[in-house]
């Protein structure tokens, strides 16, 4: 089991100026929702500290302007392509959209693991500050969902209609004083657990999130991740 201690949280819908977030105007008409969002959620969970490193995890990544850029190929005969939204439609413009406005060149890296993107994250910042107690860690997931991708999920006949893009971002440390919750991260798993079919990736996120706001414990899928409030 790894360990480490959250000190803050943040998602997207929180209500927030963001402008106080992003100063520059064109910057911020230039950023696509799901950046949005996860700066947003990013923001609010660093609050004024400086963090060591920043860990994204995401299933699906930039969606809308992979879909983007994929129909200008087509409409465009491949001829004369913008790359603005290629640019944008990597898996890790998030984090280096965050890292970008705090002008911040920590070790920065982004998990694309299915459902399982944010434990990953997460064991690698729990890692991290094993090796590195004095560090403060910034991991999160986000997620969109398109038109396109729910009639794929159909089409795969998982039910996705409930399923609601968003971002959520928490503020790890090795330090116990003043953490909010604490957090025990299991490495292995049993060999006699069935087979998981596709579900929402952020559903571990929004309930940790949920736990976090609410005051109480989580314990998720048996002891795949154990979040004890403090």
């Amino acid at each position: 089991m790894m360990k480490a201690y959250i000190h803050g949280f943040g998602n997207s819908s929180v209500e927030v100026d963001f402008k106080q977030i992003v100063s520059d105007a064109l910057m911020r008409r230039r950023m696509s929702r799901i950046v949005r969002n996860g700066v947003t959620a990013a923001w609010v969970a660093q609050g004024e500290r400086k963090v060591d490193a920043i860990l994204t995890a995401t299933s699906l990544g930039c969606m809308t302007d992979s879909e983007k850029f994929l129909r200008n190929v087509i409409d465009t005969d491949e001829q004369l392509l913008s790359p603005t939204s290629f640019i944008q439609s990597t898996f890790n413009t998030i984090g280096a959209t965050v890292a970008l406005l705090q002008g911040n060149h920590c070790y920065n890296m982004t998990y694309a693991h299915g459902r399982d993107s944010l434990m990953s994250a997460l064991l690698d910042g729990a890692m991290q500050l094993e090796e590195m107690p004095g560090k403060m860690i910034l991991a999160g997931t986000v997620e969109e969902f398109t038109p396109t991708v729910n009639e794929l999920l159909q089409r795969m006949r998982y039910d996705n209609s409930s399923a609601e893009g968003g971002a959520v971002f928490f503020l790890l440390s090795a330090e116990k004083e003043r953490a909010l919750a604490e957090i025990e991260l299991s490495t292995r798993h049993s060999e006699e657990e069935p087979m998981r079919r596709y579900s929402n990736p952020l559903e571990l996120a929004w309930r940790m999130d949920e736990a976090l706001r609410e005051k109480r414990n989580l314990r998720y899928e048996g002891s795949y991740l154990t979040l004890k409030c403090l």
